[in-house]
């Protein structure tokens, strides 16, 4: 970080121009205390997204965008330490720290350059980034990504300048997944509001609240079973919880964490160890 006025300063730190990072060389050296530094900054992002999964609640992650324009530190040493990071990133989330909320947005700039792509299995669904006059089709750029991933994933209007127009989108066949006009007073706040009114109210064009409830209710009950049938007197405790589904919707049990408690009768103190613990899985 250079923290240098007036265009370099600490909070541009993300920029190519304002940094000295490094990306390529923290990647060749993964002993080193760089590369560490962006572990823990990922497991400090996990922590964050974690209360997002606990409340369950899907999260549209559309990490370290535009890198094929290079103006971004992620982008700046090319297409491979580029991908290299975003692997280590979706193996960080994913498997070290169990993160199955997030739904991976890959978002390049105006076009889809394939040289950049991180991987089919790496990604969910990928965005465009257009910043075009308010008159435009953005056909073209609808081609492009229909032309590499052919239906293969959703395709999103991830960083518009300007609202898209609902019949132009219907006369090019440009069915973006969703969009999503840049903050700011530049942008969003600049648009017409008859042209934010009729797109919105628009039939084609689906709002949250008209979506339909994708995710049936689960209904899970725990049977307990005494594991020790009964001998109370032999100081062993062997639980046997079944976990009984009684909805229609099946259930990742795989995914599934049980917890229970004990306790004493009458306040007693509790002297305990674990020899062993076993889960098995059966379902009725």
């Amino acid at each position: 970080m250079i923290n240098q006025a007036p265009d370099k300063l600490w909070w541009r730190g993300f920029y190519t121009d304002a940094t000295t990072f490094d990306l390529a060389a923290v990647l060749a050296d993964k002993n080193g205390e760089r590369y560490q530094r962006i572990l823990r900054d990922i497991d400090a992002i996990a922590w964050q997204l974690k209360k997002f999964q606990a409340a369950d609640v899907p999260v549209l992650w559309r990490p370290l965008h535009e890198a094929p324009g290079g103006w971004f530190w992620w982008g700046a040493k090319g297409s491979g330490p580029f991908k290299e990071l975003w692997r280590i990133l979706y193996d960080r989330l994913t498997n070290h720290h169990s993160l199955h909320n997030l739904i991976w947005v890959y978002a390049g700039t105006a076009v889809i350059n394939p040289d950049w792509y991180p991987g089919d299995q790496y990604v969910d669904a990928v965005g465009l980034d257009v910043y075009a006059e308010a008159t435009a089709n953005m056909s073209g750029n609808w081609a492009n990504a229909q032309a590499q991933f052919d239906g293969k994933k959703l395709v999103t209007l991830s960083e518009t300048g300007n609202l898209p127009n609902a019949d132009k989108i219907r006369g090019f066949g440009t069915w973006w997944s969703s969009f999503s006009v840049w903050t700011g007073t530049d942008w969003i706040r600049k648009q017409p509001l008859d042209r934010l009114n009729a797109l919105y109210a628009d039939p084609d064009v689906i709002t949250r609240d008209e979506l339909p409830n994708w995710r049936p209710t689960v209904t899970l009950k725990v049977q307990y079973q005494d594991g020790d049938n009964g001998r109370v007197a032999n100081h062993h405790v062997k639980p046997s919880l079944m976990l009984v589904n009684e909805g229609p919707a099946a259930v990742p049990y795989g995914e599934l964490t049980v917890r229970y408690w004990r306790t004493a009768e009458n306040y007693a103190g509790i002297n305990a160890w674990i020899d062993y613990a076993r889960k098995s899985v059966a379902t009725r």
